[in-house]
C-alpha cells in the first residue's frame, strides 16, 4: 500500500463510524471535550455586531452546564434552594 490507497470497505467502516456518532444521545462539549448526557448540555451562541463583523464571525457550540457556569453564562435558579 502506498499511504494513497483506501483499502477495500473501508470508506463503508468510516461512514457507519460516523453515522453512528451522529446518532448518539450524547455529545462532547467544546470546552472541556467530555461527552456529556443531552440534558446536561446547552449550546453558547455569539452573535458578532456589524461593527466587529469583517474581523470575528458568530459561533455556536455545544457546552456542558458546568463549564457554561465557569465562563459566568448560566445562573442557578431556585430550584437549588427548594430541593435541598
Amino acid at each position: 500500500m502506498d499511504g494513497t490507497t483506501v483499502p477495500e470497505g473501508s470508506m463503508k467502516a468510516i461512514a457507519e463510524i460516523v453515522a453512528s456518532i451522529d446518532d448518539r444521545p450524547d455529545r462532547e462539549c467544546y470546552r472541556c471535550d467530555r461527552d456529556v448526557p443531552g440534558d446536561q448540555l446547552c449550546r453558547l451562541s455569539f452573535t458578532v455586531s456589524d461593527s466587529l463583523a469583517d474581523r470575528y464571525e458568530s459561533v455556536s457550540r455545544p457546552c456542558c452546564i458546568d463549564c457554561a457556569a465557569a465562563l459566568g453564562m448560566l445562573e442557578l435558579t431556585d430550584w437549588i434552594d427548594e430541593n435541598r
